[in-house]
């Protein structure tokens, strides 16, 4: 079964133990580039060289009353998997006497130095998620109801000198999103196409 690595922040990790958090959205790397287009996704057999398109997330065109693959044919290969196939998590960690000790489980004690999530072993990996569905979507175009299930229920933001704000849930989502991802170039405002990947939680 093909495995690939993802990275969650300590607070997304804390989400998918407790269940809160079933999917997530990451930056595609490629962005389109016009709008009379939309994604389909190619499970026709029988179309031109099936074996190396099948699955894969084809840019279409758009016409008066349907849609059709251009003849250049772009697609864009998913580099989390696809559905069936899995994610193991690297998450921020200590290692003491070949011993491993997550942050997330150590929310507010800053016992150690912690090492960052991307330099976690894949032996010391204690999440592992399979791919349940897999899209493509404009960052904006997120619901209420997919901002919970990123683990965003609603936030309440304190700030000096201003009365506490209630951030609803997808406010709570773009918060969370621009402080991973702003600085990056890709902020809520830019409204990027992301890889919106749904999962479950497996044991191993």
């Amino acid at each position: 079964m093909t495995e690939k690595p993802i990275i969650f922040s300590t607070k997304m990790v804390q989400a998918i133990l407790s269940g809160r958090k079933t999917q997530t959205r990451r930056v595609m790397k490629v962005q389109p580039s016009t709008q009379d287009h939309k994604f389909l996704t190619v499970l026709d057999t029988t179309a031109r060289n099936a074996r190396l398109i099948r699955g894969k997330h084809h840019w279409a065109k758009l016409t008066a009353d349907s849609c059709r693959l251009l003849d250049s044919s772009v697609y864009f290969s998913s580099p989390y998997g696809y559905v069936e196939e899995r994610l193991w998590v690297r998450e921020s960690f200590a290692l003491s006497n070949n011993k491993c000790f997550y942050k997330a489980n150590f929310e507010d004690e800053d016992i150690t130095t912690w090492k960052p999530a991307i330099h976690l072993p894949r032996s010391f990996s204690r999440i592992t998620l399979e791919i349940t569905k897999l899209r493509i979507q404009r960052l904006n175009d997120i619901t209420e109801e997919e901002a919970i299930a990123e683990g965003c229920t609603g936030l309440h933001l304190q700030r000096l000198d201003k009365p506490q704000q209630f951030l609803p849930p997808v406010e709570h989502f773009a918060h969370v999103w621009d402080k991973i991802n702003s600085k990056r170039g890709f902020s809520w405002a830019t409204n990027p196409y992301v890889w919106v990947i749904e999962f479950r939680r497996v044991e191993v």
